[in-house]
């Protein structure tokens, strides 16, 4: 009677056990979904033509947040914040005049403004 008793938890145990590391792997699953959205869906959507971004010498990484918020250039400026975070943005802040296209994503807008390569001027 024990025995079977015994028997009966570790297949309970096991079940339970299942049930964690599936549910664990859909987490794991939705987090990564959420974050490979936020970095790589276009996020510059309100941007119809192609538009320049101006950052002028001494400007910090502030000040480049409020002119694309002002010129409404973000759909979700909070995830353009906690990428470029995660992106090491806000130490790269390099002046010039930049290209946005519309349907570029946190990451390539990021990469743009961070890698220093600016439009020429004309």
């Amino acid at each position: 009677m024990h025995m079977l008793l015994l028997v009966s938890m570790s297949n309970n145990l096991k079940r339970s056990i299942l049930r964690m590391v599936v549910l664990f792997f859909i987490l794991v699953i939705l987090v990564g979904g959420f974050l490979a959205w936020a970095i790589f869906s276009p996020n510059a959507v309100k941007v119809k033509a192609q538009t320049y971004l101006y950052i002028p010498n001494g400007a910090v990484y502030g000040a480049v947040l409020d002119s694309l918020e002002e010129h409404e250039m973000l759909a979700h400026p909070q995830n353009f914040r906690e990428i470029s975070k995660l992106l090491d943005y806000p130490t790269h802040v390099y002046a010039g005049r930049y290209k946005v296209s519309p349907g570029m994503s946190n990451f390539d807008l990021i990469k743009l403004l961070r890698s220093g390569k600016q439009s020429p001027v004309r």
